[in-house]
Protein backbone atom coordinates (compact mmCIF):
# COMPACT_ATOMS: atom_id res chain seq x y z
CA UNK A 1 0.00 0.00 0.00
CA UNK A 2 1.35 3.33 -0.82
CA UNK A 3 1.36 4.96 2.67
CA UNK A 4 2.52 8.79 0.76
CA UNK A 5 -0.79 8.32 -1.67
CA UNK A 6 -2.64 7.56 1.25
CA UNK A 7 -1.83 10.21 3.05
CA UNK A 8 -2.25 12.67 0.56
CA UNK A 9 -5.76 11.67 0.09
CA UNK A 10 -6.72 12.09 3.78
CA UNK A 11 -5.18 15.55 3.47
CA UNK A 12 -7.06 16.08 0.41
CA UNK A 13 -10.52 14.46 2.45
CA UNK A 14 -9.85 16.93 4.98
CA UNK A 15 -9.32 20.18 2.86
CA UNK A 16 -12.61 19.35 0.61
CA UNK A 17 -14.30 18.75 4.16
CA UNK A 18 -13.42 22.33 5.18
CA UNK A 19 -14.97 23.41 1.37
CA UNK A 20 -18.12 21.70 2.39
CA UNK A 21 -18.18 23.44 5.95
CA UNK A 22 -17.80 26.83 4.68
CA UNK A 23 -20.69 26.52 2.06
CA UNK A 24 -23.06 25.44 5.21
CA UNK A 25 -21.86 28.68 7.03
CA UNK A 26 -23.89 30.59 4.72
CA UNK A 27 -26.83 28.64 5.30
CA UNK A 28 -26.52 26.49 1.74
CA UNK A 29 -26.87 22.44 1.80
CA UNK A 30 -23.53 21.75 0.76
CA UNK A 31 -23.31 20.31 -3.04
CA UNK A 32 -21.05 17.12 -3.82
CA UNK A 33 -17.70 17.79 -5.35
CA UNK A 34 -14.84 15.48 -5.93
CA UNK A 35 -11.54 16.60 -5.54
CA UNK A 36 -8.30 14.46 -7.43
CA UNK A 37 -4.39 14.50 -7.74
CA UNK A 38 -2.70 13.27 -10.64
CA UNK A 39 0.82 13.74 -11.93
CA UNK A 40 -0.77 15.23 -14.50
CA UNK A 41 -2.06 17.58 -12.60
CA UNK A 42 0.08 20.62 -10.73
CA UNK A 43 -2.02 20.97 -8.59
CA UNK A 44 -5.22 19.18 -7.10
CA UNK A 45 -8.60 19.67 -9.33
CA UNK A 46 -11.98 20.55 -7.77
CA UNK A 47 -15.09 19.26 -9.61
CA UNK A 48 -18.45 20.49 -9.25
CA UNK A 49 -21.05 17.77 -9.89
CA UNK A 50 -23.51 18.61 -12.06
CA UNK A 51 -26.52 16.27 -14.13
CA UNK A 52 -29.77 17.03 -15.81
CA UNK A 53 -31.68 16.99 -12.60
CA UNK A 54 -31.83 18.98 -9.97
CA UNK A 55 -32.67 16.04 -6.91
CA UNK A 56 -29.41 15.56 -4.72
CA UNK A 57 -29.82 11.70 -5.12
CA UNK A 58 -29.11 12.11 -8.23
CA UNK A 59 -26.19 14.69 -8.02
CA UNK A 60 -24.76 11.86 -5.54
CA UNK A 61 -25.38 9.15 -8.30
CA UNK A 62 -24.15 11.46 -10.99
CA UNK A 63 -20.52 11.94 -8.26
CA UNK A 64 -20.24 8.65 -7.64
CA UNK A 65 -19.84 7.88 -11.31
CA UNK A 66 -17.92 10.62 -12.20
CA UNK A 67 -15.58 9.19 -9.05
CA UNK A 68 -15.02 5.58 -10.02
CA UNK A 69 -14.51 6.81 -13.38
CA UNK A 70 -11.38 8.74 -12.60
CA UNK A 71 -9.90 5.23 -10.91
CA UNK A 72 -7.47 4.50 -13.61
CA UNK A 73 -5.79 7.70 -13.60
CA UNK A 74 -5.92 10.04 -10.43
CA UNK A 75 -3.04 9.32 -7.82
CA UNK A 76 -6.01 10.33 -5.33
CA UNK A 77 -9.50 11.37 -5.31
CA UNK A 78 -12.18 12.15 -2.37
CA UNK A 79 -16.17 13.02 -2.93
CA UNK A 80 -17.87 14.29 -1.20
CA UNK A 81 -21.68 14.79 -0.21
CA UNK A 82 -24.43 15.87 2.14
CA UNK A 83 -26.69 14.18 4.06
CA UNK A 84 -30.21 14.65 6.64
CA UNK A 85 -30.21 12.80 9.93
CA UNK A 86 -33.21 15.04 10.78
CA UNK A 87 -33.65 15.34 14.01
CA UNK A 88 -29.69 14.72 14.60
CA UNK A 89 -28.55 17.30 12.81
CA UNK A 90 -27.34 16.95 9.01
CA UNK A 91 -24.09 14.74 7.97
CA UNK A 92 -21.15 15.11 4.77
CA UNK A 93 -19.77 12.08 3.84
CA UNK A 94 -16.69 11.73 2.41
CA UNK A 95 -15.37 8.77 -0.19
CA UNK A 96 -12.05 8.61 0.23
CA UNK A 97 -9.61 6.54 -2.49
CA UNK A 98 -6.37 6.45 -3.90
CA UNK A 99 -3.03 4.82 -6.15
CA UNK A 100 -2.86 1.47 -4.87
CA UNK A 101 -6.24 1.05 -3.14
CA UNK A 102 -9.44 1.57 -5.30
CA UNK A 103 -12.23 0.46 -3.04
CA UNK A 104 -13.33 3.73 -1.16
CA UNK A 105 -13.26 4.14 2.25
CA UNK A 106 -15.93 6.29 4.01
CA UNK A 107 -15.49 9.29 6.68
CA UNK A 108 -18.46 10.93 7.58
CA UNK A 109 -18.78 14.20 9.84
CA UNK A 110 -21.45 15.06 11.43
CA UNK A 111 -22.84 18.91 12.06
CA UNK A 112 -25.41 20.73 13.21
CA UNK A 113 -26.03 23.82 10.70
CA UNK A 114 -27.64 27.14 11.02
CA UNK A 115 -31.44 27.65 11.52
CA UNK A 116 -34.05 30.59 10.87
CA UNK A 117 -34.19 30.36 14.59
CA UNK A 118 -30.41 29.92 15.27
CA UNK A 119 -27.89 31.27 13.33
CA UNK A 120 -25.15 28.99 14.92
CA UNK A 121 -23.06 26.30 13.20
CA UNK A 122 -21.55 23.58 15.22
CA UNK A 123 -19.65 20.61 14.26
CA UNK A 124 -21.55 17.37 16.16
CA UNK A 125 -18.47 15.08 17.88
CA UNK A 126 -15.47 13.89 15.83
CA UNK A 127 -14.64 12.69 12.47
CA UNK A 128 -15.89 8.81 11.77
CA UNK A 129 -14.23 6.15 9.95
CA UNK A 130 -17.58 4.37 9.03
CA UNK A 131 -17.82 0.71 8.39
CA UNK A 132 -14.34 -0.44 9.45
CA UNK A 133 -15.58 -4.03 9.38
CA UNK A 134 -15.76 -3.51 5.91
CA UNK A 135 -12.53 -2.97 5.91
CA UNK A 136 -9.01 -5.44 5.88
CA UNK A 137 -7.00 -5.20 9.01
CA UNK A 138 -3.95 -4.37 6.46
CA UNK A 139 -6.06 -1.04 6.05
CA UNK A 140 -6.84 -0.11 9.57
CA UNK A 141 -3.50 -0.95 10.44
CA UNK A 142 -2.11 1.74 7.81
CA UNK A 143 -5.00 4.19 8.37
CA UNK A 144 -4.17 3.90 12.34
CA UNK A 145 -0.33 4.13 11.63
CA UNK A 146 -0.73 7.27 9.68
CA UNK A 147 -2.90 9.24 12.64
CA UNK A 148 -5.55 9.25 10.12
CA UNK A 149 -7.74 12.11 11.87
CA UNK A 150 -4.88 14.61 12.48
CA UNK A 151 -4.17 14.27 8.73
CA UNK A 152 -7.77 14.98 7.96
CA UNK A 153 -7.57 18.02 10.22
CA UNK A 154 -4.42 19.29 9.02
CA UNK A 155 -5.87 19.45 5.39
CA UNK A 156 -8.88 20.95 6.46
CA UNK A 157 -6.44 24.07 8.10
CA UNK A 158 -4.79 24.26 4.77
CA UNK A 159 -7.45 25.32 3.03
CA UNK A 160 -7.18 28.91 1.91
CA UNK A 161 -10.74 30.53 3.04
CA UNK A 162 -12.29 28.14 5.97
CA UNK A 163 -8.80 27.10 7.10
CA UNK A 164 -8.69 29.67 9.94
CA UNK A 165 -12.37 28.97 10.92
CA UNK A 166 -12.14 25.49 11.16
CA UNK A 167 -9.22 25.41 14.15
CA UNK A 168 -12.79 27.62 15.99
CA UNK A 169 -15.09 25.01 14.21
CA UNK A 170 -12.67 22.59 16.18
CA UNK A 171 -12.66 24.37 19.34
CA UNK A 172 -16.06 24.79 19.38
CA UNK A 173 -17.66 21.24 18.86
CA UNK A 174 -20.12 19.57 20.05
CA UNK A 175 -17.68 17.26 22.72
CA UNK A 176 -20.52 15.27 23.63
CA UNK A 177 -22.52 13.20 22.57
CA UNK A 178 -25.82 14.67 23.60
CA UNK A 179 -29.17 12.16 25.23
CA UNK A 180 -31.87 10.56 24.74
CA UNK A 181 -34.77 9.46 27.29
CA UNK A 182 -37.51 7.35 26.75
CA UNK A 183 -40.21 7.00 29.59
CA UNK A 184 -38.31 7.66 33.08
CA UNK A 185 -34.87 6.19 30.96
CA UNK A 186 -31.80 8.25 30.32
CA UNK A 187 -28.80 7.72 28.58
CA UNK A 188 -26.24 9.29 26.23
CA UNK A 189 -25.91 8.80 22.58
CA UNK A 190 -23.31 6.89 21.52
CA UNK A 191 -20.58 8.08 19.28
CA UNK A 192 -21.24 7.19 15.98
CA UNK A 193 -24.95 6.25 15.88
CA UNK A 194 -27.36 9.00 15.61
CA UNK A 195 -31.21 8.83 17.20
CA UNK A 196 -34.42 8.91 14.78
CA UNK A 197 -38.07 8.93 16.06
CA UNK A 198 -39.69 5.64 15.54
CA UNK A 199 -42.93 4.73 13.68
CA UNK A 200 -43.93 3.12 17.51
CA UNK A 201 -43.86 4.65 21.20
CA UNK A 202 -40.29 4.86 20.82
CA UNK A 203 -36.98 6.00 19.66
CA UNK A 204 -34.75 3.98 17.55
CA UNK A 205 -30.55 4.39 17.16
CA UNK A 206 -28.77 3.71 13.83
CA UNK A 207 -24.97 3.43 13.30
CA UNK A 208 -23.61 5.80 10.77
CA UNK A 209 -22.38 3.32 8.13
CA UNK A 210 -21.49 3.96 4.74
CA UNK A 211 -24.01 4.83 1.86
CA UNK A 212 -23.50 1.26 0.44
CA UNK A 213 -24.65 -0.74 3.36
CA UNK A 214 -28.18 -1.70 2.99
CA UNK A 215 -29.28 -2.66 6.49
CA UNK A 216 -27.69 -0.43 8.79
CA UNK A 217 -26.92 -2.01 12.32
CA UNK A 218 -30.17 -0.64 14.55
CA UNK A 219 -31.36 -0.48 18.37
CA UNK A 220 -34.88 0.44 19.01
CA UNK A 221 -36.07 0.96 22.41
CA UNK A 222 -39.81 0.45 23.54
CA UNK A 223 -42.14 0.90 26.57
CA UNK A 224 -44.38 -2.01 25.95
CA UNK A 225 -47.50 -2.61 27.81
CA UNK A 226 -48.30 -6.52 29.44
CA UNK A 227 -50.86 -8.29 30.34
CA UNK A 228 -49.82 -9.36 33.76
CA UNK A 229 -47.15 -8.42 36.02
CA UNK A 230 -43.91 -10.18 35.34
CA UNK A 231 -40.69 -10.60 36.93
CA UNK A 232 -37.58 -11.27 34.12
CA UNK A 233 -38.03 -14.63 34.41
CA UNK A 234 -41.99 -14.98 33.18
CA UNK A 235 -41.14 -12.36 30.46
CA UNK A 236 -38.54 -14.27 29.36
CA UNK A 237 -40.94 -17.02 28.76
CA UNK A 238 -43.71 -15.06 27.23
CA UNK A 239 -41.33 -13.33 24.84
CA UNK A 240 -39.89 -16.94 23.81
CA UNK A 241 -43.70 -18.02 22.81
CA UNK A 242 -44.29 -15.06 20.37
CA UNK A 243 -40.63 -15.57 18.90
CA UNK A 244 -41.75 -19.55 18.56
CA UNK A 245 -44.82 -18.37 16.82
CA UNK A 246 -42.97 -17.12 13.81
CA UNK A 247 -41.82 -20.82 13.05
CA UNK A 248 -37.95 -19.26 14.82
CA UNK A 249 -36.16 -20.49 16.79
CA UNK A 250 -34.26 -18.88 20.27
CA UNK A 251 -30.40 -19.25 19.88
CA UNK A 252 -30.08 -18.45 23.75
CA UNK A 253 -31.27 -16.85 26.33
CA UNK A 254 -30.22 -15.42 29.60
CA UNK A 255 -31.13 -13.43 32.84
CA UNK A 256 -28.67 -11.06 34.49
CA UNK A 257 -28.13 -7.74 36.09
CA UNK A 258 -28.45 -4.12 34.80
CA UNK A 259 -25.67 -2.55 37.28
CA UNK A 260 -26.77 0.84 36.35
CA UNK A 261 -30.49 0.69 37.33
CA UNK A 262 -29.63 -2.45 40.01
CA UNK A 263 -32.37 -4.20 38.73
CA UNK A 264 -32.68 -7.81 36.77
CA UNK A 265 -33.27 -8.34 32.96
CA UNK A 266 -33.99 -10.57 30.37
CA UNK A 267 -31.64 -11.35 27.28
CA UNK A 268 -32.95 -13.36 24.18
CA UNK A 269 -30.98 -13.96 21.11
CA UNK A 270 -32.26 -14.99 17.50
CA UNK A 271 -31.68 -14.76 13.68
CA UNK A 272 -34.49 -13.47 11.22
CA UNK A 273 -35.09 -15.68 8.64
CA UNK A 274 -36.19 -13.47 6.17
CA UNK A 275 -33.29 -11.26 6.83
CA UNK A 276 -30.88 -12.92 8.06
CA UNK A 277 -30.12 -10.46 10.70
CA UNK A 278 -29.12 -11.53 13.89
CA UNK A 279 -31.84 -10.30 16.87
CA UNK A 280 -30.82 -9.67 20.36
CA UNK A 281 -33.90 -8.51 23.08
CA UNK A 282 -33.48 -7.00 26.08
CA UNK A 283 -36.23 -5.93 28.60
CA UNK A 284 -35.79 -4.86 31.90
CA UNK A 285 -39.92 -5.26 33.80
CA UNK A 286 -41.48 -1.98 35.35
CA UNK A 287 -43.84 -1.90 38.16
CA UNK A 288 -46.64 -0.60 35.96
CA UNK A 289 -46.98 -4.14 34.04
CA UNK A 290 -45.39 -3.22 31.62
CA UNK A 291 -41.69 -3.63 30.51
CA UNK A 292 -38.65 -1.25 28.81
CA UNK A 293 -37.36 -3.32 25.88
CA UNK A 294 -34.56 -2.53 23.66
CA UNK A 295 -33.98 -4.45 20.58
CA UNK A 296 -30.56 -4.47 18.49
CA UNK A 297 -30.40 -5.62 14.73
CA UNK A 298 -27.61 -6.04 12.46
CA UNK A 299 -26.23 -8.20 9.83
CA UNK A 300 -23.89 -11.08 11.26
CA UNK A 301 -20.56 -8.29 10.03
CA UNK A 302 -21.77 -5.55 11.98
CA UNK A 303 -22.82 -7.62 15.23
CA UNK A 304 -20.09 -7.70 17.23
CA UNK A 305 -19.92 -3.99 17.69
CA UNK A 306 -23.77 -3.64 17.44
CA UNK A 307 -23.49 -5.31 20.67
CA UNK A 308 -20.73 -3.22 22.00
CA UNK A 309 -23.46 -0.69 21.06
CA UNK A 310 -26.34 -2.18 23.07
CA UNK A 311 -23.93 -2.89 26.07
CA UNK A 312 -22.99 0.51 26.22
CA UNK A 313 -26.60 1.66 26.11
CA UNK A 314 -27.25 -0.79 29.19
CA UNK A 315 -24.50 0.71 31.08
CA UNK A 316 -25.29 3.91 30.75
CA UNK A 317 -28.93 3.42 31.49
CA UNK A 318 -29.95 6.09 33.93
CA UNK A 319 -33.81 6.88 35.37
CA UNK A 320 -35.09 10.38 36.01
Amino acid sequence: MEIEHLEEALQLAGWLLAEQMDTVTRGEVPHPHVILSSEELEWPKLVKITTSSDSYEDLVSGGRDFFSDQASHARCRVFAYDADLDPAGRIVFLEVAWKGWSQPITFGQRYWPPTEEDDDFMLAGEVELLGRELLPSSVLEALESAQWRELVDRGAEDHPVAGEQWLAWNADRQAGPGCCSLKEFTFPVLPGWYPKPADFPGLMLFRLMPRSVGSIPAIALVSLDMEEELNAEGMAEHFKAKIAENDVDVISSDIFHVASLALTAGRILWVDSESGMNVVQVFIPRKDRSCFSLWATALPEFWADTLKGLDAVLASLQTR
